[in-house]
């Protein structure tokens, strides 16, 4: 059984450069992202780190994995202004392509902010809902014409 060829990885001489972990980097890859660049585009930029140096700090660091989500829910923010800018500026002509990006995105919005844009998204309760159950209890009894039928029982004092 032949072996499917892999990809060629990148060579020691295409490798990305180590860039440290920093405060000033962080701000800058969240900028980027809240610009609308994915985590992906961002790891593309030559001064960037790689993607799976930016993984593993999703990982490991609390707080790069918190500057990466709400970068990502200000790109969804960025993205539903961008719909409403669309639909005002859509005329007969452009109708088809408008579509297509606002399609795109309300994707990009549900996905970046799925709680506020999402297909589920839920408004928050404003109070709280009081659930009340009831038991009730039943027998089978005889009519006077012999046929059955349930009859409730009723707790005493109630009619």
């Amino acid at each position: 059984m032949a072996k499917t060829p892999r990809a060629p990885s990148r060579a020691k001489s295409q490798r990305k450069p180590y860039v440290p972990y920093s405060r000033p980097l962080l701000e800058r890859i969240a900028g980027l992202m809240s610009e609308g660049l994915s985590l992906s585009a961002v790891s593309r930029e030559p001064d960037m780190p790689s993607l799976s140096s930016l993984q593993k700090w999703m990982k490991e660091r609390e707080a790069f994995a918190e500057a990466v989500r709400m970068a990502r829910e200000a790109a969804g923010d960025m993205a539903a202004d961008e719909i409403l800018t669309t639909v005002r500026e859509v005329t007969p002509a452009t109708a088809s392509a408008a579509r297509v990006k606002l399609s795109g995105l309300q994707w990009t919005a549900a996905k970046a902010a799925p709680h506020r844009y999402g297909v589920k998204a839920e408004a928050a309760p404003t109070e709280p809902t009081r659930l009340v159950i009831r038991v009730r209890r039943f027998e089978k009894a005889v009519g006077a014409d012999g046929q059955t039928y349930l009859r409730e029982i009723k707790p005493e004092g109630e009619r």
